[in-house]
């Protein structure tokens, strides 16, 4: 008895819902269209958009993000390289091996880092000099 009671009081809330949400708003899909399509015109037009971003500002904007990061991962990297070979120098065996295992993310994580900085300069370079 409780069970169709619960489902009874689910299927009235549902319908009271459904019935509320409001309608007057149409959407067609010529409106659609025009949207999408004076989207597509705004980007193909012009090299300056509406809110004042040019190929040339994105790229100085990237160099000047890369001339920040990269000597702050340089730093990074280099102080976790003396930190884990301070460790291996003074631990003992059991430390030793855990920097070994550690060497591994270690480098990993070097090689993910710089490798994505000097792709992600690479492409500013080349499709900053292909666009401006």
């Amino acid at each position: 008895m409780m069970k169709k009671s619960k489902k009874a009081i689910f299927i009235i809330l549902i319908t009271i819902i459904i019935t509320l949400i409001p309608t007057n708003h149409t959407y067609a899909l010529s409106d659609l269209i025009a949207g999408a399509q004076g989207f597509i015109t705004i980007g193909e037009s012009a090299t300056t958009s509406t809110n004042g971003l040019s190929q040339s500002s994105v790229v100085d904007m990237s160099n000047q993000i890369l001339s920040v990061l990269i000597p702050l991962g340089t730093i990074v990297a280099v102080l976790m390289a003396a930190y884990l070979g301070i460790k291996f120098m003074t631990g003992s065996a059991e430390d030793q091996a855990k920097v070994k295992e550690t060497l591994i993310p270690y480098v990993v994580g070097c090689i993910v880092v710089f490798g994505g900085f000097t792709i992600w300069k690479l492409v500013i370079e080349v499709f900053g000099a292909s666009l401006g």
